[in-house]
C-alpha cells in the first residue's frame, strides 16, 4: 500500500472548510462526506479535547483568544470551558473559569476555582473553593452540583458513575469521603449524589478517607493515608501515605476494598477486563511495607534466574510487582500474589497484561541493579548490571506459584524511551493479542540480533509467553522477513490485534516514501502475520519520526506527516500546506485498504499527542484536533494574529 512516488502528495484534492452556525439542535447522524470546521477560538497546547457522542468541548484560552475576557471577571488568563454541538455545529460559551472536565453520559461536568472565575457558586460567602458545575445537553448556562476537596480534586467518570472526593472527612464505621452520581439518560440533569461506603474496619471505626489515584477501564486506584486513619497495610505503624483501595465503578453496588499494600505514588498500574472481571497489576513498595518482597527464599527454587543465584536480594528498596483477580479478592482479600519481579516507580514506565492461548501474563520492565545486592542481577549475561529487562510471569491462578520466565535468552535490555503516545516514552513494550512486542536496544544488549556487524540498531523482537518453547523473533515480514525497528509506536486505541507506528527505512534498508534517501519513518499499522511474526502494512508518507501520532478509527489511519522529510531532492521538502516553506507537519488520513492513497486533512501541530482525538469506546462519530496557525501563517479563529492553536473537527462518514 505504497504511493508510487511522493510528489503524489501534491495530487491530493484539498477539502472545503465551513464554519458552524448556532442552532442547538442535535443531529447524530454521521456525514456523508468529510467536513472539517472550525472553531473561533486559540487553546493552550494541554487543552482537553472531550468527545461524547456529538458533542465536542474544550478549554479556550482568553489570552489566545485575542485577549478576550470570556468570563467577565476582568482579566485575560482563565481557560474557559466551550462546548460543541457537532451536528448543528452550535457552540455555547459556557463562560467559566475551568480547571479540568469530564462527560458522563452526554453530560459535562466542570471543575472550577472559585478563586480563578471570581464568582461565589456554592452560596458561602467566600470565593475560597473548589466546585464541580455541570451543564445537560439542553442547558447554556452551567449548575451548582457540589463542592470538592481542593486537596484531592480529582473527578473521574468510571464506566457510568461520576466520582468525586467530599471535602467533609467521614464519621461512621465503613463511611469513606467518595461521593458518586449518573446521569440517567444522555444529556440529563444528573441525580443526586450518594456517598460511597467501603469494607474497611479502621482502626477508630470513623470511616476512611481517600484519594483518587489513577482510573483505568472501569476499576479506579485509590489510596489511603496511614497517619490519618491509622495503620492499614499490617505492618505495625501508622506512617504510610499511599495504601492502596480498589473501587468498581461500574457496580451500583460496589464497595471500596482495601489492598492493603503501600504503592509508590510516582508507579503505575493496569488492568485486563474480562466481562465484568478484572486482572489487576501494581508495584507494592518494599520500604513501605517493610519487608523484602523479592527474597528469593519467598518463593519456589527455580523463581530466580541463573544468573542471580550469587547475588540474592537482601535489600528493601524496590518496588515489586503485584496482581489480583478481583473477583477472587473480594472473596479472599488475602489473594494477592506477590510476583517478585522488580519495577520502576516512575510515572514513564508502564506496567503490561495481556491474554494468550486462554492465560494471562503479567510483564514489567525490571532494572538489573534493582535485581539483586551489591551491583545487582546480570540478567541478560552481557556482563553488565544496569540494563532495562523485559520480564513477564503468568497471572492467571492467584492460587499458583509464581514462575516468571527465567531464562537467559529471554532476558532483553529495552529500548524504554521510545517516543510514543504517554508522555516522553511508550515504555518500549506492546501488549498485542496472544504476543508482547518489544523494542530491543542492540547497544545495551551487546549482542547482534541482526547480522549487522557494524551499527547497533534498535529492533523489533516478538514471542508468544504462552509457548514453553518458543524464543524471540527479530525477523519480520510476509515475504522476505528481516529486521525492522521503528522510532515511534504506541498501542493501537482501537485494536488489540495491531498496534501504531513509525516505520524506520534506516534499518528496513528501503527508501519507501521514493524521496532518494532512506533517513525517513513512515506510518504503519503493525499486525501478526503468523506466530511471533509480525506484517506491517502502511504507506510511503514520511512522518514526523518523534511524534508520528498514528491512530485508527472507523477503518482509516491518521498520522502526523513532516513537509520536510518528503522532499523532492537536494534536502528540499515538499511545502503540502501551501504556506511557502517546507517546516510544517500536516494531518493527512487515509482507508486501510489496497491502493488506497493519503488525503490531506490540513495543516498539524507537532506536539507529542495523537494526530486525532475521538471515542475510543463503541463506534466514534466526531474527530478533533488542533491546528497550528503559527505553521499555516493563517489566522484561522479571526482574532488579528496568526499564532494560536485552534480546534477542528469533523464527523466520521
Amino acid at each position: 500500500m505504497r504511493m508510487s512516488n511522493s510528489s503524489a502528495l501534491l495530487a491530493v484534492p484539498f477539502l472545503l472548510f465551513a464554519v458552524g452556525c448556532t442552532a442547538a439542535k442535535d443531529e447524530s447522524k454521521p456525514a456523508a462526506t468529510f467536513q472539517i470546521r472550525n472553531t473561533p477560538d486559540g487553546v493552550a497546547p494541554s487543552t482537553p479535547l472531550l468527545i461524547d457522542g456529538p458533542w465536542l468541548a474544550y478549554l479556550a484560552s482568553e489570552s489566545a483568544s485575542g485577549n478576550t475576557d470570556m468570563n467577565g471577571d476582568g482579566d485575560m488568563s482563565d481557560a474557559i470551558a466551550v462546548r460543541i454541538n457537532t451536528g448543528s455545529q452550535g457552540r455555547t460559551m459556557l463562560g467559566v473559569a475551568t480547571r479540568s472536565m469530564v462527560y458522563l453520559n452526554a453530560t459535562l461536568f466542570l471543575v472550577v476555582s472559585e478563586a480563578d472565575d471570581k464568582k461565589i457558586w456554592n452560596g458561602d460567602g467566600d470565593m475560597n473553593d473548589l466546585v464541580l458545575l455541570y451543564v445537560e445537553s439542553a442547558a447554556t448556562t452551567p449548575t451548582f452540583f457540589a463542592t470538592l476537596d481542593p486537596a484531592a480534586a480529582t473527578v473521574v467518570a468510571v464506566d457510568d458513575r461520576l466520582v468525586y472526593v467530599d471535602p467533609a472527612a467521614p464519621v461512621a464505621e465503613f463511611a469513606t469521603n467518595l461521593m458518586s452520581t449518573t446521569v440517567s439518560t444522555p444529556g440529563a440533569i444528573p441525580d443526586m449524589p450518594v456517598p460511597v461506603t467501603s469494607t474497611i474496619d479502621d482502626a477508630a471505626d470513623d470511616g476512611v478517607s481517600l484519594s483518587i489515584w489513577r482510573v483505568d477501564d472501569g476499576m479506579l486506584f485509590l489510596t489511603m493515608d496511614e497517619t490519618v486513619d491509622g495503620d492499614l497495610n499490617g505492618d505495625g505503624n501508622p506512617n504510610d501515605t499511599t495504601v492502596l483501595a480498589l473501587y468498581d465503578g461500574g457496580d451500583v453496588a460496589a464497595q471500596v476494598t482495601s489492598v492493603g499494600k503501600a504503592v509508590d505514588p510516582l508507579s503505575n498500574v493496569t488492568v485486563l477486563r474480562d466481562g465484568t472481571d478484572w486482572t489487576v497489576a501494581f508495584l507494592v513498595n518494599e520500604q513501605g511495607e517493610e519487608a523484602n518482597l523479592n527474597d528469593p527464599l519467598l518463593f519456589d527454587p527455580t523463581w530466580q534466574p541463573f544468573n542471580c543465584a550469587f547475588a540474592a536480594d537482601a535489600d528493601m528498596d524496590d518496588d515489586v510487582l503485584h496482581w489480583l483477580l478481583y473477583s477472587d479478592f473480594l472473596a479472599t482479600p488475602a489473594n494477592v500474589r506477590n510476583t517478585g519481579l522488580v519495577g520502576r516507580a516512575l510515572q514513564s514506565d508502564k506496567l503490561y497484561l495481556m491474554e494468550s492461548a486462554g492465560r494471562v501474563f503479567a510483564g514489567v520492565v525490571s532494572l538489573e541493579s534493582d535485581e539483586g545486592s551489591g551491583a545487582g542481577c546480570d540478567l541478560n549475561g552481557d556482563s553488565t548490571w544496569n540494563d532495562l529487562i523485559f520480564r513477564w510471569v503468568e497471572a492467571s491462578d492467584p492460587l499458583a506459584t509464581p514462575l516468571p520466565e527465567a531464562g537467559e535468552d529471554k532476558m532483553l535490555a529495552l529500548a524504554t524511551t521510545i517516543p510514543g503516545f504517554y508522555g516522553p516514552s511508550s515504555g518500549g513494550v506492546i501488549p498485542m493479542d496472544a504476543v508482547w512486542v518489544v523494542l530491543v536496544d542492540e547497544a545495551a544488549d551487546v549482542y547482534n540480533h541482526d547480522g549487522d556487524d557494524t551499527t547497533d540498531n534498535l529492533l523489533l523482537a516478538a514471542i508468544v509467553p504462552s509457548n514453553p518453547v518458543g524464543n524471540w523473533n527479530f525477523n519480520h515480514g510476509t515475504s522476505n522477513p528481516g529486521p525492522v525497528s521503528v522510532t515511534w509506536m504506541a498501542d493501537n486505541l482501537t485494536e488489540s490485534n495491531s498496534f501504531v507506528a513509525a516505520l524506520d527505512e534506516d534499518v528496513l534498508g528501503s527508501d519507501e516514501n521514493d524521496d532518494g534517501d532512506k533517513i525517513d519513518s513512515v506510518p504503519t499499522f503493525p499486525e501478526l502475520s503468523s506466530a511471533n511474526i509480525l506484517k506491517f502494512p502502511g504507506y510511503g508518507v514520511a512522518v514526523k519520526e518523534d511524534d508520528a501520532g498514528v491512530t485508527t478509527a472507523r477503518g482509516l489511519g491518521f498520522f502526523r506527516v513532516s513537509e520536510k522529510h518528503n522532499n523532492l531532492g537536494g534536502g528540499v521538502g515538499i511545502d503540502l500546506n501551501g504556506d511557502g516553506d517546507d517546516n510544517d507537519y500536516v494531518l493527512y488520513r487515509i482507508a486501510r485498504a489496497p491502493n488506497a492513497s493519503p488525503i490531506y486533512m490540513g495543516t498539524l501541530n507537532s506536539l507529542p499527542i495523537p494526530s486525532i482525538t475521538f471515542e475510543t469506546e463503541g463506534v466514534p462519530l466526531v474527530g478533533a484536533f488542533l491546528y497550528d496557525e503559527a505553521a499555516a501563517k493563517v489566522d484561522l479563529n479571526k482574532d488579528g494574529l496568526a499564532n494560536d492553536l485552534v480546534v477542528r473537527y469533523f464527523r466520521f462518514p
